[in-house]
Parts: structure tokens; C-alpha cells; sequence
């Protein structure tokens, strides 16, 4: 190591240069892609350095994922699309005319794969050729359809609550014989409530309100 001056240091930071790569992608449809360092930045052959893959197991099973790199690292913040293993084969299969795919044509004819910030994904093969498959649109979620909301079976639904511990009174058919209507508080049938409030009659309480509306 050779000591420097500060002088020198600064004249190396005003003469530095910063390059970026940038250009466009034609497909052998005619589609035109343009790209800049931002879309290289996840360049990715399977089992390259730029993106690893996860085991993801769940409950036992494994289903491998592989995911950019920078997304684990801190201070870094990567959007790219992160893509199951099979999925991986399967577009890869597709790409190189096979029915499914073959790990020794895969690695005879692709150089590199990279995830473009869209999704799609370029195949850089041996020879020159670039290939790209487009990730297809997800698909729209239609509207769902407004439920109605029932109107109450009785009057009284909703509208009778406990002075006790605040919960509604709810309706109840009796087991008697004459299957009497009653309101009770819902509270009761709560695990670890206790209320005491008391039952009502369906007729006392309709006989209430006929004598305030009298009044």
C-alpha cells in the first residue's frame, strides 16, 4: 500500500464514471422489449449466484421456490418475481419445444435466464438466441354480487338487548306443549357468562309495547 494524497483521491471521485447497460430484446415474434440496468440487475441461470432456491417445505413436503438474492440482503430492495421450481420446468420445456422438460437439453442449450421486472423471462441460449416467455396476465377478479340482507323475521330481532351485560335478546320456541315464544338473553348461552336476566314472554312484551304506543 502507497500513501496517497487527499488531493489525488479527489481528482480519482471527479474523473470517475458511472456506465449502465441499456438496450431492447426482439423476440422471434417481432415483440420489442426494452431494458436498462434495473432489469439485469436479476439475471438468473438455475443454480447461478443471483438467485437461490428455497426449499419452502411445508408440512413435511418440499416445494422449491427460487428467489432473487437481494432479497434476503439488507438494505437492498428487490420486486422481482419469485417462481416455483416446477413452474420453472415447465416454461423451460415449453421455450425449448419439449413435452417435459429435460435437465440435460436445459443445460446443453441455455445460457442464462433472466426474471425481467414484469415477470417474464428472457433465455439467453448458446448460439445467440434469445427466446422469451411472456407471464400471462393475472386473471381479473369479477364483482361479487351484492348479497341482500334479509329482513328480520320479527320486529323485535335486533332491537331487544340486555340490561345486564349489554347482548342481545334473541327469540326461542319453547319445549312445552304449547311451544310457547319467549326473548332471553343470548348471553346465557355464552361459555363463561353469567346473567340473570330474565326470560320475557313474546305477549308481555308485545302487550308493553301496545300500552306505550297508547299512552
Amino acid at each position: 500500500m502507497y500513501a496517497v494524497s487527499d488531493e489525488f483521491l479527489t481528482a480519482v471521485q471527479e474523473n470517475t464514471r458511472t456506465y449502465y447497460w441499456s438496450g431492447t430484446i426482439t423476440t422471434t415474434a417481432g415483440k420489442v422489449y426494452d431494458f436498462d440496468y434495473k432489469n439485469i440487475v436479476t439475471r438468473k441461470r438455475i443454480r447461478d449466484i443471483n438467485f437461490s432456491r428455497n426449499p419452502n417445505v411445508v408440512k413435511g413436503k418440499a416445494y422449491p421456490r427460487w428467489l432473487c438474492r437481494a432479497k434476503k440482503e439488507g438494505g437492498l430492495t428487490c420486486r422481482s418475481v419469485s417462481y416455483p421450481e416446477k413452474k420453472l420446468m415447465d416454461v423451460s420445456a415449453e421455450i425449448l419445444g419439449l413435452e417435459i422438460f429435460d435437465e440435460s437439453a436445459f443445460e446443453e442449450q441455455v445460457r442464462e435466464m433472466t426474471v425481467m421486472e414484469n415477470g417474464d423471462i428472457v433465455f439467453n441460449l448458446f448460439g445467440g438466441d434469445m427466446k422469451t416467455w411472456v407471464r400471462p396476465p393475472k386473471p381479473v377478479k369479477l364483482p361479487q354480487p351484492v348479497r341482500e340482507k334479509k329482513p328480520p323475521e320479527h320486529c323485535f330481532d335486533g332491537k331487544i338487548f340486555c340490561g345486564n351485560c349489554g347482548r342481545r335478546f334473541g327469540r326461542v320456541k319453547s319445549d312445552t306443549k304449547d311451544h310457547h315464544i319467549y326473548w332471553h338473553c343470548s348471553g346465557k348461552d355464552k361459555v363463561r357468562t353469567e346473567c340473570k336476566a330474565r326470560n320475557i314472554a313474546d305477549n308481555e312484551i308485545r302487550q308493553e309495547q301496545i300500552r306505550l304506543i297508547i299512552m
